[in-house]
């Protein structure tokens, strides 16, 4: 994964009550070639979000008057935007900083802030996020592809999943080896899958998918 051209595709948005620590922040980012833009308070973000690209890094502070980080986080949360978010606290307590991971968040940074750390955790965070959309992309291509199968075919996929042999799933299901042949090569024409062994992939994936949705 090219870390550098995944930094320039993003915009960095601060968000910070305090102007000098906006523009301190821009002043690290700029000279890298990076796309920023900064917000006095969440809630002015919140009013521009919605004409804002979708590639998006936010760097809040934890503690805001209003709407404070948290509550911003929770608030994306909500609307289910997922965005990698780098908080930057004054002295964070250990409570926050755990609420903040738990909720998604990369990474809790505190002042007086290290430059080299900062950036390493923006691209970290970046290829965290990209990693994130891939998967989830896979996902949603996976879960298409099993909404076009009959709950005949899901049945014997199950089975076949289990380790049955063709002559048992006919038993099973009381029908003919070659309806369960049939079957097994719709499925295979249907999932895309090249091999036998590329359908119980496919299944075992789909599998789990369900059990993390």
């Amino acid at each position: 994964m090219d870390t550098e051209t995944n930094l320039l595709d993003y915009t960095i948005v601060i968000i910070n009550n305090d102007e000098s620590t906006c523009e301190y922040l821009t002043s690290l980012l700029v000279p890298l070639g990076v796309k920023t833009m900064s917000y006095l308070s969440a809630h002015a973000f919140l009013e521009a979000f919605d004409k804002m690209d979708s590639k998006l890094l936010l760097l809040p502070a934890l503690s805001m008057s209003e709407i404070s980080g948290m509550m911003l986080q929770k608030l994306l949360k909500l609307k289910l935007i997922t965005l990698p978010i780098i908080f930057i606290a004054e002295q964070p307590n250990l409570e926050s900083v755990v609420q903040a991971m738990q909720n998604g968040a990369f990474s809790v940074l505190t002042k007086p802030l290290d430059e080299a750390n900062l950036i390493d955790n923006i691209k970290r965070a970046i290829q965290s996020h990209q990693k994130h959309l891939h998967q989830y992309q896979q996902q949603l291509t996976l879960q298409s592809k099993f909404s076009t199968l009959s709950d005949k075919e899901r049945t014997i996929l199950a089975l076949i999943t289990d380790g049955l042999a063709n002559k048992n799933i006919a038993k099973k299901l009381s029908i003919s080896i070659k309806t369960v042949e049939y079957h097994r090569n719709n499925l295979r024409q249907k999932l895309n899958a090249k091999s036998f062994a590329e359908l119980i992939k496919l299944s075992l994936q789909y599998q789990q998918s369900e059990l993390t949705d």
